[in-house]
């Protein structure tokens, strides 16, 4: 467990409550003023601070502010002198874990800390169930994937079999030709050949057959090469083989997501697409398709039939940026603040859980890059992706 830091320019009080914590199994760090507390917090970037409100140079308040801005998840104790409620709750507005009154005693201290370390508990509790969901929320969507998969094969497949099915009766019909011509010159004079010849032409129907023989044959070829690329474009959106951040082109991962939906976007909606000349990013392609795949099948939900969706990709100056843009509903302007948080939803119980556009979100973070989102309410919506070309934190091996 990291320490408690425990900032207060009092040494009475702030030593008060180092022997408090310590007593209840804590290990301590103190500082005396706001200034030294913020630096000894970037150094040790302790779980919960408690800290005094009024400091010189730097009260608490402005420690409580930055400590959020830089990590939010931080629980934050502030202490207040007697009757100073309207700071305490100026510190609850800027959500601070708790407040205590001077003066205090070892209970109250101790409860408000052990508070503290449950709503860390929790959140890591909630991290992992929503983890457990991530999870849940991929084998769906893999099962989505596969069934969508398998009906674009079996479509291929289907007619490459019954071709083949014709083939075989038109290769019949042509051996027992061929073996009647035979028959027949063994049998008739020259004089009869011909008559012989044209009437077993046309029972067997070979002039047709010969018509049709090479289109059935083409066509058996596009279904298997159709096969081909579908099971090429599965390989491509899943990158099985690639373990490890490489340079890849953007404009790949959305071919390939765009035809691994075809199933879901055919009937429903029309894909524009307007991509730029852009340079190879260093990410992972599967995170960046699983991006791709979520902006695109929130947009295909959103729109009716014979909606719009457009993908547009352009180099900016040190990235490439991807906006995916649709004619749908429209997202209320109460809700863009929302959209990205996990679980929040509007969709019925069962449609969906809440987390899509919080994994793109998490996925574009993590790349180094952000996420913009315009919409109105029954125009459309405009999600605007900007990756860097190398992430920030990008080691070449």
């Amino acid at each position: 467990m990291k320490p408690v830091l425990v900032i207060d320019d009092e040494p009475d009080i702030r030593n008060m409550i180092k022997l408090f914590l310590e007593e209840d199994g804590y290990e301590v760090v103190t500082a005396e003023d706001g200034v030294a507390g913020m630096n000894l917090f970037t150094e040790i970037l302790p779980h919960v601070v408690v800290t005094d409100i009024r400091m010189p140079v730097m009260d608490g308040t402005e420690v409580l502010k930055q400590i959020k801005k830089s990590h939010p998840d931080t629980e934050v104790i502030v202490i207040t002198a007697h009757g100073e409620m309207k700071l305490a709750i100026q510190a609850l507005q800027n959500n601070a874990s708790d407040f205590i009154q001077k003066p205090f005693g070892y209970d109250v201290l101790s409860v408000a800390v052990k508070r503290a370390f449950r709503k860390i508990k929790i959140r890591e509790d909630l991290a992992q169930a929503q983890l457990q969901l991530m999870q849940a929320e991929k084998m769906a969507s893999l099962g989505q994937l596969a069934a969508g998969i398998a009906h674009e094969i079996n479509n291929p497949v289907g007619f490459v079999n019954s071709n083949l099915g014709t083939l075989r009766k038109y290769a019949d019909n042509i051996l027992q030709f061929y073996q009647e011509i035979q028959r027949l010159l063994n049998q008739n004079g020259y004089e009869n050949l011909y008559k012989s010849f044209v009437k077993s032409e046309k029972s067997l129907k070979i002039d047709f057959i010969l018509r049709d023989i090479f289109p059935v044959i083409d066509e058996s070829l596009e279904g298997t090469s159709r096969v081909k690329h579908i099971v090429q474009d599965l390989k491509n959106f899943s990158h099985i083989d690639i373990k490890r951040m490489t340079a890849y082109d953007i404009n790949n991962c959305i071919l390939s997501t765009i035809n691994i939906l075809s199933n879901e976007i055919k009937h429903k909606v029309t894909i524009e697409k307007e991509l730029g000349e852009l340079p190879q990013v260093v990410c992972f392609p599967q995170q960046i398709n699983q991006v791709i795949l979520n902006l695109l099948m929130n947009g295909i939900q959103a729109v009716e039939k014979d909606g719009v969706i457009k993908i547009r990709t352009f180099k900016e100056y040190d990235s490439v940026a991807i906006e995916i843009s649709d004619n749908g509903c429209g997202i209320p302007k109460s809700n863009l603040n929302k959209i990205f948080d996990p679980f929040f939803t509007t969709k019925e119980v069962g449609k969906g859980t809440g987390l899509g556009l919080h994994i793109v979100y998490g996925i574009v973070h993590r790349h180094g890059g952000s996420i913009e989102v315009k919409s109105k309410v029954g125009q459309g919506t405009v999600f605007t992706v900007h990756l860097p070309l190398k992430p920030p934190d990008y080691e070449a091996a």
